[in-house]
């Protein structure tokens, strides 16, 4: 008698049921101006903010040189389910330059400080609390009135190179606050910001140099022929470049000063020694007397000069136009504009 061991198998068909950590529309816990996750804006013009000649050197700092205070009202909705309390961090759009300062122009450094809660911090900074929560801003549009927090602050400056007559810091967005429910450590950037702050204003020194009489000098270049621009970045065919001479009167400076002489404006995006003009392809160079060309907003790219017992100076400089396309510029008359800079070397 034999005996067969019956062999059988079975499939377990086993089944689950995959959870995400995070439900698919997560509250992200920041707080923007409004559902569409935009920002206020905060917009200041500081006037002008004098220094004097002795503060008008490199690495003088001037402490809270002014002030600002965003009254009125902003507005604010939070993308949370719940309340926790808010959270405050801020970031700068400008290189940094060490010690807390960033860069905002060729001649100084900024700090930007913010009052949160009665105290000034500076940018940047992370999760900073005024023990308010976020209760009443989760998913609810809401209106702040007064001087909301972030909303007054301080400017400080640093002297990185000494100027004459006035520098315009340019309106621009150059700082932001974002808000979150809870501490979340996420970086503050322009995209997540609940305030944006822009500011402008003049420095003034005084310290000063005027061109021409402070009137508009005009370098007529002459007749030119298109189809004698032949070539992106070179002068038309047997053209004589213009000489002109640009007097300089300069009052509070030392005889003995190192001045220099450089040009700003528009830069052309083709022939980059070229501004650019109201013909698109027709450029102008500007040289000292070498035939050197002076480089549109290059701060190294300058012409030297003394200033004589009077105070004054005469400047000469060639100018000749170039095309900057490579195509036959379109017949009319061509407009470039310059900004003619006197600095201390």
């Amino acid at each position: 008698m034999s005996i067969t061991k019956r062999l059988g198998c079975c499939l377990a068909i086993m089944t689950g049921l995959l959870l995400s950590a995070y439900a698919a529309n997560a509250a992200t816990l920041q707080c923007y101006r409004s559902a569409a996750k935009d920002s206020n804006s905060w917009n200041h013009d500081f006037g002008n903010m004098l220094i004097s000649d002795t503060d008008n050197v490199s690495g003088v700092i001037k402490n809270n040189i002014a002030s600002f205070n965003m009254t009125g009202s902003a507005k604010l909705w939070c993308d949370c389910s719940s309340s926790a309390k808010l959270y405050f961090s801020a970031s700068m759009n400008a290189p940094e330059n060490g010690d807390g300062w960033y860069t905002i122009d060729n001649y100084m450094d900024a700090k930007i400080s913010i009052n949160i809660n009665g105290s000034y911090l500076d940018i940047p900074y992370q999760d900073a609390s005024t023990g308010s929560k976020s209760g009443s801003y989760c998913n609810k549009q809401n209106t702040i009135g007064g001087i909301p927090t972030g909303g007054a602050g301080r400017l400080s400056l640093k002297i990185t190179h000494p100027f004459t007559g006035q520098v315009l810091l340019p309106q621009q967005v150059i700082a932001q606050e974002c808000i979150t429910s809870g501490k979340t450590g996420v970086a503050c950037t322009p995209a997540n910001a609940a305030y944006t702050y822009s500011f402008t204003g003049n420095v003034v020194a005084p310290q000063n140099c005027t061109v021409n009489a402070g009137t508009q000098l005009v370098v007529n270049l002459g007749t030119l022929y298109s189809e004698d621009f032949k070539t992106k970045g070179q002068k038309p065919n047997n053209y004589t470049e213009k000489t002109f001479v640009v007097p300089i009167q300069c009052n509070g400076i030392d005889a003995a000063a190192n001045l220099t002489l450089r040009i700003q404006g528009t830069a052309s995006t083709g022939v980059t020694e070229a501004l650019q003009s109201d013909n698109s392809d027709v450029g102008v160079v500007i040289t000292n007397e070498t035939g050197d060309p002076l480089i549109p907003n290059d701060v190294n790219s300058h012409i030297s000069f003394d200033l004589d017992d009077s105070f004054k100076s005469n400047v000469t400089l060639h100018a000749y136009p170039v095309g900057t396309t490579g195509n036959a510029p379109a017949e009319g008359t061509f407009t470039t504009l310059a900004y003619l800079r006197v600095d201390f070397a």
